[in-house]
Formats: C-alpha cells, sequence, structure tokens
C-alpha cells in the first residue's frame, strides 16, 4: 500500500513509513477504509477524525 505523506511525518527526523502505519493502525484500526470514506483526514503531521 503507499503511504500517505509519511515524509512529512517525523519524530527525530526518523520517522518511517511503516513506523506510521503502525501507529495510525493502533489508534485506528480501519484507518484506510475510513479514509477512503471520509471519515479520517490527512492533517500536516497525522490524521484526525473530522468534527
Amino acid at each position: 500500500m503507499s503511504c500517505l505523506n509519511c515524509k512529512n511525518y517525523k519524530k527525530l527526523d526518523n520517522y518511517s513509513c511503516a513506523y506510521f502505519e503502525n501507529k495510525i493502525s493502533k489508534t485506528f484500526p480501519n484507518w484506510i477504509e475510513d479514509f477512503r470514506k471520509g471519515k479520517l483526514r490527512f492533517k500536516s503531521c497525522g490524521f484526525f477524525k473530522p468534527q
């Protein structure tokens, strides 16, 4: 699966895409589907649920 702007998601300049995807998967297990359905949005350094 392709990376979603993970190059902009940094921690000590060393966040890899796999780390990013693992982290988001723990918070939002169905984040890929949620993102496709518009339930999640990507904003600079992370995902958030739209209010």
